[in-house]
């Protein structure tokens, strides 16, 4: 746990350079993607770390300001449309996100840990720096849109998965490295289903998080299957 004290300062305004290279491409008129590549130089890069816990065990953050950060992959996005009625999209983020000052220290071999309390410290390298907290390195949605024209009915599956990331310095070193606790990778599956009628009112049905997933000491915002029902009508 980081002490309360490292967030005494004040915070400064973050600033970046960005670089961004992208292209789309259209291969048939039925399936199409984008990709683009991108870079992001961080001053006072404007941070979240977990403080404490709280009595249900829910994690308490604070904000922090990073020296100098740099952010960098790709993002590839992709549709497809195989007939009139069925649409699948989709698509996938690489990150890289790093503290450099961090970067410097890994490489040049200040940095150690240790694998329990009780256990001898151990020197880490360049490749035991994982990055920044709470940046998963790979990210990915599909969304499969089905319509149903003689029914006036359509519905929607949709998916999304974050990899492992993570929240706590476990081993006192002040860095997220190969060695701390991270975060499992996880998925979320929604699904939808709308019907009209008369032109002007639509019922819908859907289930959110539809295999339940919690983690209610690290995702806080995710709060388990939800199961709803709406009326939408048009004046």
């Amino acid at each position: 746990m980081v002490p309360v004290s490292e967030f005494d300062n004040e915070l400064n305004p973050e600033n970046s350079i960005s670089i961004n290279i992208g292209s789309d491409f259209k291969l048939t008129s039925e399936l199409k993607f984008d990709l683009n590549l991108f870079r992001n130089n961080i001053n006072d890069l404007i941070d979240t770390r977990v403080i404490a816990n709280k009595t249900n065990g829910q994690n308490v953050f604070s904000y922090y300001n990073v020296n100098k950060v740099y952010t960098q992959g790709l993002e590839f996005n992709t549709t497809w449309k195989p007939t009139n009625r069925l649409k699948i999209s989709g698509g996938y983020q690489l990150l890289y996100a790093k503290d450099k000052d961090a970067e410097k220290a890994f490489k040049n071999g200040e940095i150690y840990a240790r694998e329990n309390p009780s256990s001898p410290s151990f020197q880490l390298n360049k490749e035991d720096y994982f990055g920044l907290f709470n940046r998963s390195r790979h990210m990915a949605n599909l969304k499969l849109f089905y319509t149903i024209p003689d029914w006036n009915m359509d519905t929607n599956l949709r998916g999304t998965y974050r990899s492992q990331y993570g929240l706590i310095d476990s081993n006192g070193n002040t860095y997220l490295d190969a060695y701390d606790e991270y975060v499992n990778g996880y998925a979320i599956i929604d699904f939808a289903v709308n019907k009209t009628f008369n032109k002007d009112y639509q019922l819908g049905f859907g289930v959110d998080n539809l295999f339940n997933f919690t983690d209610t000491q690290n995702i806080s915002n995710i709060a388990g299957r939800i199961i709803y029902r709406k009326l939408n009508i048009q004046f």
